[in-house]
């Protein structure tokens, strides 16, 4: 699977383990997007038909909501949520 992956992800051990799983991602420094804000980011994905990888909920359930409820769509928007140990 083809997909972008947002720049508060971009960890090579991550990238990496995607690649051998037999997935294709774009980091967001490759597409130029380091530092991007989170809409452009979306209008990129948008552009070029694929999901968003992302840890920044807020933000892209934002996005998504608005696309939705403005009749629109985009190809997805993948959250990764992970408990860091030793945190309730």
């Amino acid at each position: 699977m083809r997909f972008l992956v947002d720049e508060n992800l971009c960890d090579r051990r991550l990238v990496s383990r995607l690649r051998a799983e037999g997935h294709d991602p774009v980091l967001a420094g490759d597409a130029g997007l380091l530092s991007r804000p989170d809409p452009r980011v979306l209008i990129w994905a948008i552009g070029r038909g694929v999901p968003v990888l992302t840890a920044d909920y807020d933000d892209f359930q934002d996005l998504h909501d608005l696309i939705m409820t403005s009749g629109g769509h985009h190809p997805g928007v993948l959250i990764l949520r992970h408990a860091t140990l030793g945190r309730a």
